[in-house]
């Protein structure tokens, strides 16, 4: 039990003296490379936005054309089938 608690106090008083990690690429916080790179993932980020919602309208827009396309269809075999049967 003394070497686990010993252990332990090691353990503590280790985390204490590390000094805290920064996570990231850039040391400075006001590093222009930084802000270059935040301003092209928010950019990039409002293209997949638009790219995203303009598939989406495409999407409609050709499932309607495939509608639109059997709608027509039907109608012109029936206007044919209607004007084959008249003398």
């Amino acid at each position: 039990m003394k070497h686990i608690l010993l252990k332990l106090i090691i353990v503590f008083l280790l985390t204490a003296t590390i000094p805290p990690v920064h996570g990231g690429w850039f040391d400075k916080k006001e590093d222009p490379s930084q802000k270059r790179l935040v301003q092209v993932e928010q950019e990039l980020t409002q293209q997949r936005k638009a790219n995203d919602s303009l598939s989406v309208i495409i999407g409609i827009l050709g499932i309607g054309c495939v509608l639109l396309l059997v709608i027509g269809t039907a109608l012109g075999s029936k206007i044919r089938r209607h004007h084959e049967h008249q003398p």
